[in-house]
């Protein structure tokens, strides 16, 4: 329905204005099925403060109910939250907060599997270096 819907000017009631001037189009019933916050002038003026993509990230999340983050940037889940808190969202806020958590938690474990092979690498060659020195000095003569 989504792919049908947003983005198309047939049926589209509503326009918004992004804070990088692009226009986004979308349909009032969606929306306020969804958000009844957003189709009201205050709404509209809160939302124009987000750039395109993140605007279509939140629509995409509205439309669908789903919210692909695996390419999202810590900055666009950032002003999902911030979305999520204006238009009181908690479902939306709690998908982003559990990204954030599992990347971090992803980043830690990366950050760690790095260190210990660097740690190993180091002992290894330090190991070799003095093994293969003091194996060629000595002949057991």
């Amino acid at each position: 329905m989504k792919d049908a819907l947003q983005g198309k000017e047939s049926f589209s009631d509503i326009t918004f204005t992004s804070s990088d001037l692009k226009k986004i189009l979308a349909h009032k019933v969606i929306l306020k099925a969804r958000c009844p916050k957003l189709v009201e002038p205050e709404g509209i003026q809160k939302i124009s403060s987000f750039n395109h993509k993140t605007i279509q990230d939140f629509f995409y999340y509205l439309y669908t109910d789903q919210l692909p983050l695996h390419e999202k940037t810590r900055d666009e889940i950032s002003d999902l939250v911030q979305i999520s808190d204006l238009f009181n969202l908690p479902k939306l806020k709690a998908i982003c907060i559990q990204w954030i958590e599992s990347s971090q938690f992803k980043n830690g474990i990366f950050f760690f599997f790095f260190i210990y092979l660097t740690s190993l690498y180091k002992f290894l060659f330090l190991f070799f270096f003095f093994n293969k020195r003091n194996n060629s000095t000595s002949y057991g003569y």
